[in-house]
């Protein structure tokens, strides 16, 4: 089995080296100990070629590169004090200088730029990492290499505040920067030009003058299309055409990928060839214009393993020598994790590398797998011949990227494998004409006019095609998000069903779907023995999920909506879809306040409810009356509760009815004093949900003694001074309490409170400052459960 590696080596130390990048990750080991062993490992592969022991050459070796692979991305994550994530947060402006390193946007009036070689002006002392600057009403053009001087208040990028939501410092972190400023304008900002030039600057200007020539010649939408084709920046791709590319499953055709890089490698090769070049130097010089052009676009990961697998094609063909495919997508995938380790766990990284390798194995294993009738060779009719491999090359990259796009967009588009079959030829015609565009649209600006015009009907047609194939009943679902061991499983099913016809696999098959019914069994029989409960981090807002140990939901609240933002849409549905919850079996709606009940119409209209609890209210405007129309329609029953009322919602899971005391009328009501105030109790514990409850409920709720006992609380009305009595919490007695979305603004009020409780001896988190809590509750006990 081993000496099959001898004819993909580079295949076996990628494997290696990025299992030692994930293992770095993951674990806390200091760079010292992976040097020690690197190099003890190192010195024992050169023993073993002495002694001439093959396997354990390929032992050594293959732990040695793990090593280097760990190492490797421990050096990358060291940071000196000078840091930018070291430096202390500053709540006044400073005055920097830096370098810009990337242009992201330079529309008219809009700039976002990547700053690098940063110091301090007044004594220009070094900062390391790189800032993200975002200006306002600029009216200067930036470029690669430009240096400018500036005052700002640097912020932060932190990690979200809610489980399940993109992490945006993370992902900046992948690119090496660790904050970001905002600016007004420009008038304030000292720019020099670039001293003499450099590739990177030219490249820059290059692609500047792309975006300007296609904006010249096509309409809004269009152009950001073909920008985002040609020159890889789809920051000007509006949200509505990125969705609707993404619920189709034809995200990547939006990219700038392998078959851009065909073409440039194409269009250099007949201009060097029409200039009668000597071949290894037509070849160079190829090599030499991709490589530019991966500059253009900013070195994106799809671009860089193109390049780097043309480049490796073309130096085979210099040097004369044969290629292995294999080793190809393997040198480039170490060349690019070499360079940053980090980039293997970027999206874009991980989905290219797989597709290539997918398109690679499984087509072969798919044309393999099919009657000698049906084999493209076989095919006389070359159109059906033609359609038949496109289907199957579309077929084995969805096959091979469908786990990762499971486990990160918890979708699985149906319509996408016979969409590309239509979007990769329109695309791939595109970006021909796109090309064709902008070099004969430098020779003479009526090339761009009537190219563009033509891009309008076809960007257009594209875009068109898309939206329709959307809107089909059958043409996407969501899924709940799988873990890496199902990932794992799901690609080894996969390698076992195209590998079939041997008799191995066949044998090793069966034992995995027995395995695989084994753990379904058991999984099915076996329940968690606790309630999940979680708060969430909505600002103003407010909303609590509690799953039961059957897998029961229980939704308290919905969280504010207004005009730029709604919490159940970018925060409750994301988490709820995330975890494959589709129903809500108890939705709460503690009272009718914005902040509470907001997301609540969002929340009915996505999800399968089966029974609202309410006070039960008319109302002919905001929420209420929306939540009243969508629980007619959908034929939902809302039902006021009223205190004394218990329910067995779940066989170990009572739910106690606290408030209000007697059923609400929409004359003289207040809205927060008859907030719905439940208890659920489960096993010895007991968790309080208060609603906006202030002292006068608070005096009444008082009298029922011993009946509101909790060991979770729900602090009332987000820990406002109106509310969290000392008579109140004293017979509650709580060991925890938990404020959600506390007005940071009220600092002196809050601290009233906060000393209330710290009087008491009970534990308090706000999450304003912590962000979402995550409970685990057990019979006897509860734990908080760190989710970041």
């Amino acid at each position: 089995m081993i000496k099959k590696f001898n004819h993909y080596p580079l295949l076996l130390f990628l494997l290696f080296y990025l299992s030692g990048i994930v293992l770095a990750k993951n674990l806390c080991i200091s760079i010292s100990i992976w040097f020690v062993f690197s190099s003890i490992f190192l010195l024992l592969t050169l023993v073993s070629f002495r002694l001439e022991k093959y396997h354990f050459n390929i032992f050594f070796i293959a732990i040695s590169v793990l090593l280097i692979g760990g190492l490797n991305y421990s050096i990358k994550h060291i940071y000196p004090s000078n840091h930018l994530s070291n430096l202390p947060e500053m709540n006044r402006a400073i005055k920097l200088e830096g370098k810009v390193d990337r242009v992201f946007y330079n529309n008219k009036d809009y700039k976002k730029l990547r700053l690098d070689d940063l110091k301090f002006f007044k004594d220009k002392k070094a900062v390391k990492g790189k800032l993200i600057l975002y200006i306002q009403n600029s009216k200067h053009k930036y470029l690669y290499g430009d240096e400018i001087r500036f005052q700002l208040k640097i912020k932060r990028v932190k990690p979200p505040k809610n489980p399940e939501l993109f992490d945006y410092q993370q992902y900046l972190q992948r690119k090496d920067v660790f904050a970001t400023g905002w600016l007004k304008n420009d008038k304030k900002i000292y720019k020099r030009k670039s001293k003499g030039g450099s590739p990177l600057r030219y490249a820059n200007i290059l692609k500047i003058e792309i975006m300007e020539m296609i904006h010249r010649a096509t309409k809004p939408e269009v152009a950001s299309i073909l920008v985002a084709l040609l020159t890889g920046n789809r920051g000007e791709v509006s949200k509505e055409t990125e969705k609707i590319f993404v619920n189709s499953g034809v995200i990547h055709v939006l990219a700038v990928s392998g078959l851009h890089v065909g073409y440039i490698s194409l269009i250099f090769l007949l201009i060097f060839g029409f200039l009668r070049f000597p071949r290894k130097l037509k070849y160079l010089l190829t090599i030499l214009g991709l490589w530019f052009y991966t500059a253009i676009v900013n070195f994106k990961p799809s671009v860089v393993r193109a390049v780097t697998m043309a480049s490796c094609l073309l130096g085979g063909k210099i040097l004369e020598r044969n290629s292995n495919i294999y080793n190809i997508v393997a040198f480039a995938a170490l060349l690019q994790t070499i360079i940053k380790p980090e980039q293997l766990f970027s999206i874009g990284f991980q989905l290219s590398f797989i597709a290539v390798f997918s398109i690679i194995y499984f087509n072969k294993r798919l044309i393999k797998m099919l009657p000698a009738k049906l084999k493209p060779e076989n095919i006389s009719n070359k159109y059906l011949r033609h359609f038949e491999q496109l289907f199957l090359v579309s077929l084995s990259a969805q096959l091979g990227i469908f786990p990762l796009i499971i486990f990160y967009f918890n979708k699985i588009s149906l319509i996408a494998l016979f969409l590309n079959m239509l979007a990769v030829p329109l695309v791939s015609l595109i970006g021909a004409l796109g090309f064709a565009q902008v070099i004969l649209g430098f020779i003479w600006s009526g090339f761009n006019i009537v190219y563009g015009e033509l891009q309008n009907i076809l960007i257009h047609f594209l875009r068109t095609v898309v939206k329709a194939a959307t809107k089909l009943p059958w043409a996407h679902f969501e899924v709940p998000q799988i873990s890496l061991l199902g990932i794992i499983l799901l690609y080894l099913g996969l390698l076992m069903i195209l590998n079939i016809d041997k008799r191995r696999v066949r044998a090793g098959a069966l034992i995995f779907g027995i395995s695989l019914a084994n753990l379904w069994v058991w999984n099915s029989t076996l329940q968690r023995n606790h309630l999940e409960v979680l708060f969430f981090d909505l600002g103003k807002g407010e909303s609590c999920l509690v799953q039961t140990t059957s897998g029961k939901n229980i939704l308290i609240d919905c969280g504010e909506k207004g005009y730029y933002k709604n919490d159940a849409r970018s925060v409750i549905a994301k988490y709820l879809n995330k975890r494959g919850v589709h129903k809500i079996d108890l939705l709460i709606l503690s009272h009718p306040h914005n902040d509470h009940i907001g997301g609540a119409p969002y929340i009915i209209k996505k999800f399968n409810i089966q029974k609202i609890w309410s006070l039960g209210l008319n109302s002919k405007g905001s929420a209420v009356s929306q939540i009243n129309h969508l629980s007619d329609s959908l034929n939902i029953s809302i039902h006021q509760p009223i205190s004394g009322e218990v329910n067995l919602f779940d066989k170990n899971l009572l739910i106690k009815v606290c408030h209000p005391f007697k059923r609400i009328r929409q004359t003289h009501f207040s809205c927060n004093n008859n907030s719905i105030v439940i208890k659920l109790s489960f096993g010895e514990m007991d968790l309080l949900f208060t609603g906006d409850i202030e002292q006068e409920a608070e005096q009444t709720l008082v009298r029922l003694g011993k009946i509101l006992e909790s060991e979770i609380l729900k602090v009332p009305h987000h820990g406002s001074n109106s509310s969290s009595t000392s008579n109140f919490i004293n017979n509650i007695s709580p060991e925890l309490a938990i404020i959600t979305g506390g007005n940071t603004d009220e600092l002196d009020s809050v601290n009233r409170v906060v000393n209330r409780y710290r009087n008491q001896e009970v534990k308090l988190i706000n999450t304003n400052t912590r962000g979402a809590v995550k409970l685990n509750v057990y019979e006897n006990e509860w734990e908080i459960i760190e989710w970041k």
